[in-house]
């Protein structure tokens, strides 16, 4: 749990550290994008290209308007702010394709917009722009984000305890009511006692057919959980087979 000053003291850290991606949670759901997003502009080295990643077009001016920043660059066009160039898009990949290649800081708010294969996507897409920071802001902490581990991230929370206490605990009663998952409807039987953090879906050589498992570790997202040399096991909950042979597995579609 962090307080504003103790985050940005954090967030100043992560900036002038090597580690390449952020992931910035809390209860304070309307502080966190505002404070990565100035923070970056502020302390982070200029001039540098940065990609602000919405979650549509309609929301990105309400989104810079809140760091003070009153008009909306058009697709593939930036402003000039603090000596930076901020371009902005969508976690729509349609709108990926007029954003500039390379960037230097790519934010990404609300991450629960994203289910985890599309917020992997998101990441791997940032990632080959060769951003130097990659900042993932959630809005509401009700959503499995398991799958962001496989980027090794720094983990910051900013917490509205100190500032509002009764907001604060509103939060994390919502939170605790509310969690979701990324877990199909109608999940079989045979599936439901497994933790439903580690399931993914793949053709099981043991019993020769398609099925769930549970993985050795959270679902990583699709982009990870397909990538050579990985390590993953996944173990049918039909049969009981550990299965090894990721390339063979389809996710959690």
């Amino acid at each position: 749990m962090s307080n504003r000053e103790e985050a940005v003291h954090q967030l100043r850290q992560f900036l002038q550290a090597d580690d390449r991606t952020l992931f910035f949670d809390g209860t304070h759901q309307n502080e966190k994008h505002k404070l990565a997003l100035a923070g970056v502009l502020q302390l982070y080295p200029a001039p540098s290209t940065v990609l602000f990643r919405t979650n549509s077009k309609s929301n990105t001016g309400m989104f810079l308007a809140d760091v003070g920043i009153k008009k909306v660059p058009q697709p593939g066009a930036f402003l000039a702010v603090s000596a930076h160039r901020l371009y902005t898009d969508t976690i729509n990949p349609v709108s990926w394709r007029k954003s500039p290649v390379p960037i230097d800081v790519g934010i990404v708010y609300p991450l629960d917009a994203m289910r985890a294969d599309e917020g992997s996507d998101c990441v791997a897409d940032l990632i080959r722009r060769q951003a130097k920071k990659i900042l993932l802001v959630t809005w509401t902490d009700n959503r499995d984000f398991g799958w962001t581990a496989q980027f090794d991230p720094v983990h910051i929370t900013y917490d509205a305890a100190e500032e509002q206490p009764e907001y604060h605990e509103r939060m994390k009663e919502l939170e605790a009511e509310t969690i979701q998952s990324d877990l199909p409807k109608n999940l079989p039987a045979y599936a439901k006692r497994a933790d439903p953090a580690r399931l993914v879906r793949l053709h099981c050589r043991g019993c020769n057919t398609s099925s769930w498992a549970e993985l050795n570790v959270p679902y990583p997202g699709k982009a990870a959980l397909r990538r050579t040399g990985a390590g993953y096991t996944a173990t049918c909950l039909k049969c009981g087979r550990q299965n090894t042979d990721n390339y063979n597995w389809y996710g959690r579609e």
